[in-house]
């Protein structure tokens, strides 16, 4: 992680200044990226983060449409770029054939465990811990949908010990 001094106080005054263009208080703000005011206040006040780069910049990012990768940018002595209207383009989805033809629920039960690996792999790169979180428990509550004779053996599967466990008991 960048822990030049300088970075980070361009960092924060173009977080700020941003926001400021936006028209949007240090709370508005908070609220649009779903972290705290005093993320907001962190994040602009130009200090060196004791620990990791703070996964609230992120979110803090999208919030102010920046593109991807501008935070980074900007520590580098770059500048930040907004998302292209590329980026905000829907296109439908094509169809694809439907995958229940070929899987069975073990198979969508190892993806899961699978993905909730590489999802814990990534929050200590430094990735949303809150987000982690809610792929797990959306993952956990998938398992538990499923009627109680098939439940148990993807319980199983998932290596959930205890059918009432927290996320941090799995």
């Amino acid at each position: 992680m960048n822990r030049d001094p300088e970075s980070w106080k361009r960092l924060g005054s173009a977080l700020r200044a941003e926001r400021q263009r936006q028209g949007l208080s240090r709370e508005e703000l908070a609220a649009k990226a779903d972290v705290s005011p005093r993320s907001i206040q962190s994040a602009e006040s130009g200090r060196v983060p004791q620990g990791r780069r703070p996964f609230t910049l992120d979110a803090i990012e999208r919030a102010l449409d920046w593109a991807v990768g501008s935070v980074d940018s900007v520590l580098e002595g770059g500048e930040p770029t907004g998302r292209s209207e590329e980026s905000w383009r829907y296109e439908p989805m094509k169809a694809v054939p439907d995958p229940a033809d070929e899987l069975d629920s073990g198979d969508l039960v190892r993806f899961m465990v699978e993905l909730l690996r590489i999802t814990h792999l990534g929050t200590k790169a430094g990735a949303s811990q809150d987000a982690a979180r809610a792929l797990e428990s959306a993952a956990i509550g998938f398992i538990r949908s499923f009627p109680d004779f098939e439940r148990g053996r993807l319980e199983h599967l998932a290596g959930i010990q205890n059918p009432n466990a927290t996320r941090d008991q799995v």
